[in-house]
Formats: C-alpha cells, sequence, structure tokens
C-alpha cells in the first residue's frame, strides 16, 4: 500500500492509515509495550468560541472545500525533504476492522460519519519513502465534529486490541495514549502499534478543532508532533 492510499477518503486515515505500517511508507519502529489506551482529550467548556489572540473569532459557520483547501499545509509550510503524494479520491471499500465490536461497527459507520467539508493529501519525507504523513482539513459545526471524532476515537478505546483489514489480510493493533499539543479547542489521539511483517511500527493519530474546522494528522509521529502546529495554525487564518 503506497501512502496515497490512506488518504483516499474521510474514514481511511482512520482504518487505512494504520495499514500503512505494512507498507515502504510505514511510521516509526516501535517495541510495542506501550499501554494499550487510545485518548480523547478536551479543552475546558469556556475555551469553544474563545477569539484566537491578535486575531479575528474562531470560525463558527462551516467552510467549503475551496475555502478549507486554502488552508490546507502545503510543501511550502513543510520545508525541504518531503515529496506531496496527493489524494486521487478513490474509495476501498475491503478495508475494515475485526475483533472489536466497536470498531466493526465504526468502520460500518464511516459513511454516515462523513462532515459537511474535507480536503486531505499525504506527504513523504526522505528520498527513501520510509516516513510519511496524511494530513486533513473537515468544517462542519462545531457540534458536529466533536460528536463524529468522539465516536470515532471512544471506539478505539474501546478494546485494548484489535485487527485492521485490507480484503482478507488482518493486521493486528494496539492502542496507546499519546501526547497531545495545547492547541485548539478539543483535542483528540492515539498510538497504533502495529505488528507487521518487519516488526512493530507506531504510527500517531491527532486530531485538533478549533471551532468549525479540525485539522488530523496522521503518520510517522515525529512528523505529526512536529507538523500538527503548523497545521492548525495555517487551518485558523481567515
Amino acid at each position: 500500500m503506497r501512502l496515497r492510499h490512506f488518504t483516499r477518503a474521510w474514514g481511511l486515515p482512520l482504518l487505512a492509515g494504520a495499514l500503512l505500517a505494512t507498507s515502504a511508507c510505514g511510521g516509526d519502529k516501535g517495541d510495542g509495550k506501550e499501554t494499550p489506551e487510545a485518548v480523547r482529550t478536551q479543552a475546558p467548556a469556556g475555551d469553544a468560541h474563545r477569539k484566537r489572540p491578535g486575531g479575528a473569532d474562531a470560525d463558527v459557520k462551516p467552510l467549503d472545500a475551496a475555502r478549507l483547501r486554502q488552508r490546507l499545509v502545503t510543501l511550502a509550510d513543510l520545508g525541504p525533504g518531503y515529496t506531496e503524494v496527493p489524494d486521487d479520491g478513490k474509495d476501498e471499500a475491503d478495508l475494515g476492522a475485526t475483533g472489536c465490536a466497536a470498531m466493526e461497527r465504526l468502520s460500518a459507520r464511516l459513511p454516515s460519519l462523513k462532515l459537511a467539508a474535507e480536503v486531505k493529501t499525504g506527504f513523504r519525507y526522505g528520498g527513501t519513502g520510509d516516513s510519511g504523513m496524511a494530513v486533513e482539513l473537515d468544517s462542519d459545526s462545531p457540534a458536529r465534529i466533536s460528536a463524529v471524532y468522539k465516536e470515532i476515537y471512544d471506539s478505539f478505546n474501546s478494546c485494548p486490541s484489535f485487527s485492521f483489514t485490507a480484503g482478507t489480510t488482518p493486521t493486528r493493533a494496539t492502542s496507546a495514549r499519546p501526547e497531545l499539543p495545547a492547541l485548539g479547542d478539543e483535542r483528540f489521539g492515539t498510538l497504533l502499534t502495529l505488528d507487521g511483517a518487519n516488526g512493530p511500527t507506531v504510527i500517531k493519530y491527532v486530531t485538533v478543532r478549533k471551532g468549525s474546522v479540525s485539522a488530523t494528522l496522521i503518520g510517522s509521529p515525529a512528523l505529526v508532533d512536529k507538523h500538527i502546529g503548523k497545521a492548525v495554525d495555517k487551518m485558523t487564518r481567515s
């Protein structure tokens, strides 16, 4: 599976993204000893509509895809060493999850969880393609974004381990608590350790919501940590 496969459809950053571990664009290698626990963290309720320092209020009305795309990080934002792998808009219907009832329900419900507007792309770092990152921006009402990502990350939290499937090929996964940045109104995240053919691989998922927009970064933990701030800053520019 190439990097672009995990940015094809709205749900794929959360299902196919994990399968990146079995490809040439996998995340960081880990020891597989993380405590199996996914986590969702939320800013205090009073922060939901706080003004951004030195700027206008955060967006409270959904943005259309054209405006979202203007706020998506680009190669110029990331610096040298990156190659963009754009989303091709195709779906992969044979992706799913087994061994966890909540994850099985989530994989079936992903089409209904689609938000009002979305844009996404992917990036490969380095000449060998050993490290990659997917970036997705979504826009909808703040309540809708919050409910959708709560369901997604709570599903990860419901089982200590499960398997992702692509066709008939399973990949065992365990979830763990990540450190989340103090950004936006609401933050969600998980680390997945996958038992791939070449040993355990760790992929980091971080979603930050600010008003009616959210940014999701998935991939090599070092890349996600390095660029989540840039992605959130750019998505909240008016």
